[in-house]
């Protein structure tokens, strides 16, 4: 791995951490604010985009295989 892959890497992770910070924050507004719906709502949006994400990488390598 050179120093700009090390780099990319220590940047994405950062901008991760960041974004699951502000993520944190948002949550915990709508809870604060008695906004269960919001929130609840907002975490199945997300887990279900995530499921999503995993999915189409995984189908889009099972197609290089092929």
């Amino acid at each position: 791995m050179n120093e700009n892959e090390i780099e990319l890497k220590n940047n994405s992770i950062i901008h991760k951490d960041n974004s699951l910070n502000r993520l944190d924050l948002s949550f915990l507004k709508h809870i604060e604010l008695n906004e269960y719906k919001k929130s609840n709502l907002l975490a199945y949006w997300i887990n279900d985009f995530a499921m999503y994400h995993d999915k189409e990488k995984m189908e889009i390598n099972m197609t290089l295989l092929l």
